[in-house]
């Protein structure tokens, strides 16, 4: 159903909540946690902005519009950007892991092996034993340009990048 926070106070500081409808039960939250992969952060939007994505779309499209009216100068001069004043979320960075198979030899391991995390993001590169009983590594963590939204139709290339193989023997 969406965020509250501009309606209600529950006794939380003053931070809003959110309320949820699910197969018709009402459920007021104080953390929703969307696992939806790469379209998690605009699900995410949509419910805080009580929205469907569909309208939350058609919203977005409305204030572009809105922006490409205005006289480009006044926009930069005045800082008058349209804007949605709802609840945003943080911006969101994308990174996509590769994973390396253990081939032509027997698994050392008898067992999952998990590092420290890497520093610069991730859970860092870790062993698993796979139902056939090789052994993968992975994954890594190799950050997607900045301007990334998580569209289907950028150009990203989704592929293991065989250069980055060399940077699992050190892990």
């Amino acid at each position: 159903i969406g965020n509250d926070s501009d309606n209600h106070h529950h006794g939380n500081g003053g931070k809003g909540r959110v309320r949820l409808r699910v197969d018709g039960v009402e459920i007021d939250c104080e953390n929703v946690i969307v696992c939806a992969g790469l379209a998690s952060d605009k699900i995410a939007q949509s419910i805080l902005m009580g929205t469907t994505l569909r309208e939350m779309k058609e919203r977005q499209e409305q204030l572009l519009q809105q922006q490409q009216q205005n006289d480009a100068n006044d926009n930069i001069k005045n800082n008058n950007h349209p804007k949605d004043t709802r609840m945003q979320l943080p911006k969101q960075y994308y990174a996509k892991g590769n994973y390396f198979k253990l081939e032509n030899q027997k698994s050392p391991f008898t067992r999952l092996i998990y590092p420290l995390p890497d520093p610069k993001g991730g859970l860092g590169v870790h062993a698993t034993m796979d139902l056939s009983g090789s052994t993968r590594f992975g994954p890594d963590v190799q950050w997607l340009p900045p301007d990334f939204d998580g569209s289907e139709d950028e150009n990203i290339d989704w592929n293991v990048d065989a250069e980055r193989s060399k940077l699992f023997y050190d892990a």
